[in-house]
C-alpha cells in the first residue's frame, strides 16, 4: 500500500527500467476507462468489473 500512483508517466520513466533489464522495451502507457477495462476479457478485468474499477493504466511493450 506504500507504492506510489502507477501512471501513464510513472510507466515511461520509473517503470520502464525495469521492463528493459527483462528483455522489454515499453512503447506506450495510457490511462484506461471503466468501459475500456470491461472490454479486456481477462478474469482480472471480470472481477474488476463487480464494483467501480480502480484508475488502470494499460502498458504496450516489445520484446528486444
Amino acid at each position: 500500500r506504500d507504492l506510489p500512483e502507477v501512471t501513464p508517466d510513472y510507466a515511461m520513466t520509473t517503470l520502464a527500467p525495469a521492463f528493459e533489464h527483462a528483455g522489454m522495451r515499453i512503447t506506450s502507457a495510457d490511462w484506461l476507462d471503466a468501459d475500456q477495462v470491461a472490454t479486456l476479457g481477462t478474469t482480472w478485468a471480470k472481477r474488476l468489473s463487480h464494483r467501480s474499477p480502480p484508475r488502470s493504466v494499460v502498458i504496450a511493450a516489445m520484446v528486444t
